[in-house]
């Protein structure tokens, strides 16, 4: 019985290795690299927006972002207004999360990463999606969505970039409340 299980699970690995050598492969990859990349990104945009640098802000995005975002200028001086001091400290909440993806030997890799973020008087989260590697679209490498909401409205407005994800600065409908 115990061979017969043995030699299931060891077809089952070869089959699952055989179908990434030419199809799709993904998978969810954290390291301490990623990390480090995060807080380096992270220390930028602090500098940046302690400095009410816009140049500087989207120079870190990708090509591909700066070509999607719809008023991006725009919303950068949103974020400025929103965060009116500047950022003393910061500590890393949450990712980087890593997905991965090798199509016929194309690779993607994105990465999400939560922060919270503190000035003298409050206390956000902000939310980097980045794209580290793309080798099929290197327009698409660097930061592709940056948001930035107070803490408190965690559970009202982050999900993650799963339906606010967009290219550039997000930024809350005029409708939603606590939108400065």
């Amino acid at each position: 019985m115990q061979n017969r299980i043995l030699i299931v699970i060891t077809v089952a690995i070869y089959l699952l290795s055989s179908c990434s050598a030419g199809g799709t492969r993904a998978a969810m990859l954290n390291s301490t690299d990623d990390g480090r990349n995060t807080d380096n990104k992270l220390a930028q945009i602090v500098d940046a927006m302690n400095n009410r640098d816009k140049e500087a802000l989207k120079a870190l995005f990708s090509e591909q972002a700066l070509e999607e975002a719809e008023s991006l200028d725009d919303n950068i001086d949103y974020l400025f207004d929103f965060i009116q001091d500047d950022i003393e400290s910061w500590e890393r909440s949450g990712g980087p999360a890593i997905y991965e993806v090798v199509h016929y030997g194309q690779n993607t890799k994105e990465s999400k990463t939560i922060y919270n973020v503190y000035t003298k008087e409050n206390e956000y989260l902000l939310f980097l999606l980045e794209y580290t590697i793309d080798t099929a679209h290197a327009e698409n490498v660097g930061l592709f969505m940056l948001q930035i909401i107070k803490a408190e409205d965690r559970n009202s407005y982050f999900d993650w970039g799963i339906d606010t994800r967009c290219a550039g600065v997000y930024r809350p409908d005029e409708s939603d409340i606590n939108v400065p």
